[in-house]
């Protein structure tokens, strides 16, 4: 368990950097665009990342496997970024032949308007750009260069709250909307730039000379189709439903309900990336590595007591002060979504416990299991929600997602219990349903400070004691080792 904590507090650096980047950019954006401005953008925002992950088509996940020294199967990371690269051309001209003459129907189902047709073509145009910048970043968790993803990941969220800003300044929401086409091209560049410094072994315009002239091996095409289709599809799933739930918000309850709901997602997204850094660095790795059952009960037990011991402390303050994070990230007009946050926070919950068998089970090859698991949850949510946005709003989308949610960690679950014959210890079936049972009474319970802190003090007293010691001795022992590094690299 301590290994995620000391993975997760290297790269949360960067997830720091975007926490401090999200609440300027949801400030600049709450004062200069209002919760309708926000609601248009993000719909871009949600439309260019549905699109990428129907151009990735979850490569990163290939070269992640692929790339590490370790294994048995690695191939050169040059060969892998070339014929990633050129997968995602492919992918991407038939969006582009399919895709560009109907942009004034996309433009419309996004904004209920056709003027915004031109900047949506800049965006699509852009989506090679994110998607190379993908691939080069995760080569550097591949090699475990753990600091060096951080300082990409902090010097690209500062650059993009620059761009973004001075535009917002200057075009006001048209400048918003273009700089989703400018980011991902600031991205490539920073990211080309910081690869050619840490891996000097891969030079990046041979890489795209070979994709460029069609330089390829049928294995390697095969060996990373094989393995990266499923997750595409997956994530073009996800990516599909949300773009759905956004259409129907913004058309049945209008831009500003839109720009709510995205409030909600924002706060979300922060917390479960913070949670969740180990569980796709650190954790998806070891899992792969592991050589019999009892070694993988081991990671997944540990896993999920690490997901519970950061989530429950996150859980209790975001929730205390849920008021003053809305108002700090956004302005007084959002303060409607802090009642919804309890159940927001359910959902995540469900979500990193989710995690941990969903990466354990893509480890162990089950992929067409896990697509067909994920499709089936987002068909259920998309249909949900149109039986439910019309006539219950913001609530009636938080307990569709909530059902998918839950319906997708249950059969998580049984499918991996059932092939691994795996069952929880004791102590962690404890710990994970008084941890979820504490969190779902809080949606009826409300706002008080007093209530929360009876909480904080109920979850520690029936935590396991023997964690609770470790948790915060070898915590600190972590950060203390941080601190030495960083005054030896200052000397």
């Amino acid at each position: 368990m301590l290994k995620y904590f000391k993975s997760n507090a290297i790269i949360s650096a960067s997830t720091l950097s975007l926490l401090i980047i999200s609440f300027l950019k949801g400030k600049f954006s709450a004062v200069y665009l209002g919760a309708e401005g926000i609601g248009i953008f993000s719909n871009i925002a949600q439309f260019q990342m549905t699109l990428f992950s129907l151009v990735s088509m979850g490569l990163n996940y290939a070269v992640l496997k692929y790339a590490q020294k370790e294994t048995k199967e690695n191939l050169e990371i040059s060969d892998l970024l070339t014929h990633c690269f050129l997968i995602e051309l492919f992918f991407f001209l038939i969006i582009i032949i399919f895709g560009l003459p109907f942009i004034s129907f996309f433009s419309n189902a996004l904004f209920t308007d056709t003027r915004w047709s031109l900047i949506l073509v800049f965006v699509v145009i852009s989506i090679p750009f994110l998607s190379f910048s993908h691939l080069l970043n995760i080569t550097f968790i591949s090699r475990q260069l753990y600091p060096t993803y951080s300082r990409v990941m902090i010097v690209s969220n500062i650059s993009f709250l620059i761009i973004f800003a001075s535009l917002v300044l200057i075009f006001e929401l048209k400048g918003a909307l273009l700089s989703c086409a400018i980011t991902p091209i600031a991205s490539f560049i920073l990211s080309t730039f910081f690869l050619k410094r840490s891996l000097k072994d891969i030079k990046i315009l041979p890489i795209l000379k070979n994709t460029f002239t069609f330089t390829i091996s049928p294995l390697i095409l095969k060996k990373l189709l094989s393995y990266s289709w499923t997750f595409g599809l997956s994530n073009g799933f996800v990516f599909i439903s949300s773009s759905v739930i956004r259409y129907l918000i913004i058309h049945k309850l209008g831009a500003a309900q839109n720009g709510y709901f995205h409030g909600l997602t924002v706060i979300s997204t922060l917390l479960t990336t913070f949670i969740s850094n180990s569980l796709w660095s650190q954790f998806y790795v070891d899992i792969g590595n592991t050589k019999n059952s009892g070694e993988r009960k081991l990671e997944i037990l540990n896993a999920l007591k690490y997901c519970i011991w950061l989530f429950m402390p996150c859980f209790f303050v975001l929730s205390l002060f849920s008021h003053t994070l809305v108002m700090l990230l956004f302005t007084k007009d959002f303060l409607t979504i802090s009642s919804l946050l309890p159940i927001q926070f359910v959902i995540d919950f469900i979500f990193i416990c989710t995690n941990v068998f969903g990466f354990s089970l893509v480890a162990q090859g089950h992929l067409k299991m896990m697509l067909l698991m994920t499709f089936v949850k987002e068909t259920g949510i998309i249909i949900g929600s149109f039986l439910i946005v019309p006539t219950h709003g913001l609530p009636g989308i938080l307990s569709v997602l909530l059902f998918g949610q839950s319906f997708f960690f249950i059969s998580c679950l049984a499918w991996y219990m059932s092939y691994n014959r795996f069952w929880f210890s004791r102590e962690v079936i404890f710990f994970l349903a008084y941890s979820l049972s504490l969190i779902s009474i809080f949606i009826f319970i409300p706002n008080n400070t007093f209530y929360y802190i009876v909480g904080i003090i109920i979850w520690l007293l029936m935590c396991p004691k023997k964690d609770l010691f470790l948790f915060f001795t070898k915590f600190l022992d972590i950060f203390r080792r941080i601190s030495i590094l960083r005054n030896e690299r200052i000397t």
